[in-house]
């Protein structure tokens, strides 16, 4: 499908009613012609890029721009794995008191993934926070 920006506005597709600068209108849009769109104020914007993630599309104005993510962006996607790592460990608390109230050792794939979880929230400022999948019991 193809995307028009009017005066520089981020792409979509045409309208179906058309006002011209002379103040006609046109409600068909297979009757536009390219000069009405040029009148009319519309471009035809470039084909839109695939993006990866975590990448942006942003629109210039003229062309498409594939921005990297923020830094306050970053910050954000870590503190919210930061948070999530505290919550598993709150949530699995209760299968390392279970074992101690009875006088038995953790399980050592309960230990395993807390300790994951530990590592993982006291390194996640030097990794790519967009890549991390947490661990999982």
């Amino acid at each position: 499908m193809l995307l028009y920006s009017k005066n520089n506005d981020y792409p979509q597709p045409l309208p179906q009613r058309l006002r011209l600068p002379n103040g006609e209108t046109r409600t068909d849009p297979s009757s536009f012609t390219a000069e009405d769109l040029v009148n009319a104020g519309y471009v035809e914007a470039p084909p839109t890029p695939s993006v990866d993630y975590p990448n942006e599309l942003n629109w210039s104005g003229v062309d498409w721009l594939v921005v990297p993510p923020s830094v306050a962006s970053t910050i954000t996607k870590q503190n919210t794995i930061m948070a999530e790592c505290l919550k598993k460990l709150a949530e699995s608390d209760y299968k390392i008191l279970k074992a101690l109230e009875v006088g038995a050792s953790p399980a050592p794939e309960v230990v395993a993934y807390r300790q994951q979880l530990r590592d993982l929230y006291n390194t996640v400022e030097t990794l790519d926070p967009w890549g991390i999948v947490l661990p999982v019991l």
